[in-house]
């Protein structure tokens, strides 16, 4: 969540990111093109889908159930599932990372940062990346190197050295 100066609270990831583009254009993380930014929210929403929403999904009917459980409808039966489709997804992003050192060909954006945070807190919760996907490894550990993603690992992952 970002609390904005007057208060206002942003809760989506998408409005977070809209936001800190609008306010902070240099480095561009959305795109400074149409076609720019339309791959790059392709590529997130694309990841939310087949990674983010199952990951958080089994999250919330998983380990936090019960801190869930009076907030919204929660399934217990469905985490494992969710956790099958994170897997799915992972998969299947390892082999279009072949060779790509960001999910938008040659650029860092919003999509690599929901994605490395996810992978990070993922992890943290005892849900590491699988063994084997050596291109999601080899991308999450450049990541990794940058200063900022550095800054932000979760401190069980960073105790741990995020080893999958």
């Amino acid at each position: 969540m970002l609390v904005l100066d007057d208060g206002t609270r942003l809760a989506e990831s998408g409005a977070v990111f809209q936001y800190l583009e609008e306010q902070f254009p240099d480095p561009p993380l959305i795109g400074c093109t149409a076609e720019e930014r339309a791959l790059t929210r392709m590529w997130q929403r694309r990841i939310e889908r087949r990674i983010t929403e199952p990951l958080y999904a089994a999250f919330h009917y998983g380990p936090a159930v019960e801190m869930y459980r009076t907030r919204m409808v929660v399934l217990a039966e469905c985490a494992n599932g969710f956790k099958t489709l994170m897997l799915d997804g992972m998969a299947w992003l390892d082999a279009l990372l072949a060779g790509a050192t960001a999910v938008v060909p040659e650029q860092l954006t919003v999509a690599d940062i929901g994605l490395f945070v996810a992978l990070d807190f993922a992890a943290s919760i005892g849900l590491p990346m699988p063994t084997g996907l050596r291109h999601l490894e080899r991308w999450f550990q450049a990541t990794t190197e940058r200063p900022a993603a550095r800054a932000s690992l979760h401190p069980r992952s960073s105790q741990t050295g995020v080893h999958y």
